[in-house]
């Protein structure tokens, strides 16, 4: 926990962190029910609370708030806003942990990330990082010009979520209307998961025939949008939300088999006695 207060000075703006908490002239930024430790690769959304005040005169709409993590409990640059990856750095956006909030003069709104917050996956175990709400000053700040704040808190990351992995498929390819078994480790329970064949602009759940650890059995339906002969990507996901819990894997759609074609009758030559 951080035990001195650490002033930085952005944008003209004086902030100070203290226990999770921001101060500015714009907002007050608070991190409620911080989680202590987490995993690498695990969900934060229902762990924690944002709480923000508008101290200022004027209505802000549209405050952007960013959920990242650090190494550090400085704030980040204002006007520069946060980048999401799959893989940590500096300043990671956690995935789907960018946010919008309106607050009248002395307006105060407290809510839950309603994202996955995911701590990306490749993390270092076992080392101490920030988990930060920066909140970014929207439309209707005097001047146009944007400034921000945060609240950090500490965060240990004590190990690495299991997470499902596909290795390969036992057919070469999914005929529409057949069956594809995949293969791979750490698939668990099907309970709240659901497997997904998608391509550009499609974006279709399979139905699950039997669901193991090592392999789980799918259909491949005799949909229009799908194509013969076309590759795909199959993931397995959440069914409640879109956070892929697994790596993609290529997966073809065999091409359509064509019919022998029926051979041709020829009539017998006629004998050349029956013109005499």
């Amino acid at each position: 926990m951080i035990t001195k207060m650490l002033p930085v000075v952005i944008a003209s703006v004086v902030v100070f962190c203290l226990h999770g908490t921001a101060f500015a002239q714009e907002f007050t930024v608070r991190i409620l029910g911080c989680p202590r430790t987490a995993k690498a690769g695990q969900e934060l959304s229902g762990t924690f609370m944002v709480q923000v005040k508008n101290n200022g005169k004027t209505a802000v709409k549209n405050a952007r708030i960013d959920i990242v993590l650090k190494k550090d409990a400085i704030c980040p640059s204002a006007g520069r806003p946060a980048v999401y990856a799959p893989d940590y750095f500096d300043g990671v956006l956690l995935r789907e942990g960018r946010h919008f909030v309106s607050l009248e003069p002395g307006e105060t709104v407290t809510f839950k990330p309603y994202g996955g917050s995911t701590i990306p996956l490749d993390t270092p175990v076992g080392r101490t990082y920030f988990l930060c709400a920066v909140i970014s000053s929207g439309e209707g700040e005097p001047g146009g010009k944007e400034s921000s704040t945060c609240a950090c808190c500490p965060i240990k990351i004590v190990g690495t979520e299991v997470r499902p992995v596909i290795s390969g498929f036992t057919e070469p390819c999914g005929n529409k209307g057949g069956t594809v078994t995949i293969q791979g480790r750490d698939f668990g329970s099907g309970a709240g998961k659901t497997v997904v064949l998608v391509a550009a602009g499609m974006n279709i759940d399979l139905p699950v025939i039997s669901w193991g650890d090592g392999a789980i059995v799918v259909r491949i339906p005799d949909d229009a949008r799908i194509q013969d002969g076309r590759p795909y990507q199959l993931g397995i996901r959440k069914s409640d939300q879109a956070e892929l819990l697994s790596n993609w894997k290529a997966v073809s759609i065999c091409s359509a088999r064509k019919m022998p074609e029926a051979p041709v009758s020829v009539p017998p030559p006629v004998p050349p006695f029956l013109f005499q």
